[in-house]
């Protein structure tokens, strides 16, 4: 994808860097302009947020409202409140030498998959971060997951230092889509194999929007 001008349930799973603690900070947490009960497309979202936000020190997300909450604080100070999940940025991300890259979360399929799945309550597989999108078999067999009947989401953050418009590409095997602050900016679905790049444009205003990569492999 490019662009110009331990088995688990996602439900419970924090990202990389971070820790699941018991309850809530009261309160809908915002820092700047992120966070503050905002709806995302995905809790990975609320991830990438906090990690490039220096003050946060946490982040709650719910997989069913799809709300986030950024935190200046590691520790919770109320009970969990409904399916929230605290997550808690561990010490040693403060000292790691910080690599603008993707979030990757993979997860199980069914043999008879067609398309890219909605992700809420499938079974996760295996996750971490990588600096680009761009995957064959073997690479993905070193990211521990299985050959075949699976799907992979990758979150990140894209600046724009210009606004305008803004086309993005991918090329896969089998389907993928490209959703750019929250909305469907390339629908390249579907059983297929590699062949011609698939595009869209969106017009982005000046900052940070999140990015969110999805790619399916139901077999071979």
């Amino acid at each position: 994808m490019h662009g110009e001008h331990s088995q688990t349930e996602e439900t419970s799973l924090c990202a990389s860097f971070y820790s699941a603690k018991y309850g809530i900070v009261g309160g809908w947490g915002k820092i700047g302009k992120l966070g503050g009960g905002e709806k995302v497309e995905h809790c990975g979202i609320c991830a990438v947020q906090c990690s490039h936000t220096r003050s946060c020190q946490s982040y709650e997300c719910s997989p069913t409202e799809l709300r986030c909450n950024l935190n200046t604080v590691r520790t919770p100070t109320h009970e969990a409140y409904k399916d929230y999940m605290f997550c808690a940025k561990d010490p040693a991300f403060e000292n790691r030498e910080m690599v603008l890259g993707w979030e990757a979360q993979y997860f199980q399929l069914r043999p008879d998959a067609a398309n890219v799945p909605d992700f809420r309550g499938r079974l996760l597989i295996g996750n971490g971060t990588t600096v680009e999108i761009d995957f064959d078999r073997e690479a993905f067999q070193a990211q521990h997951t299985a050959e075949d009947h699976f799907a992979a989401r990758w979150t990140g953050l894209v600046q724009v230092l210009v606004g305008g418009n803004y086309t993005f590409y991918t090329r896969s095997d089998d389907g993928t889509k490209v959703i750019v602050a929250n909305e469907l900016v390339v629908e390249n679905d579907g059983l297929h194999g590699a062949e011609e790049w698939k595009s869209g444009t969106i017009e982005l205003q000046v900052g940070w929007h999140p990015v969110t990569v999805i790619g399916l492999n139901p077999g071979p």
